[in-house]
């Protein structure tokens, strides 16, 4: 069965952070290395990735949510 990860990016533009969620089949591994080779060649700088399976995402989104709403 395949298992989805969803990647959590962060990328910089215009001197701004922005976070953007992505739907992945992939390993994190080969999944990491595709955005890095997406974004080499842009004006947007990718800063982070995260990987998480579902129960993760769910677990961590309220407390991300949480913190940005309090910083």
């Amino acid at each position: 069965m395949l298992e989805y990860i969803i990647l959590t990016i962060w990328v910089e533009y215009n001197d701004k952070l922005h976070e953007h969620y992505k739907l992945t089949p992939y390993s994190c591994e080969s999944a990491v290395e595709k955005l890095y080779e997406e974004y080499k060649d842009k004006p947007t700088k990718l800063i982070a990735v995260k990987c998480d399976n579902y129960t993760e995402f769910e677990v961590n989104k309220p407390l991300m949510e949480l913190y940005r709403e309090n910083n």
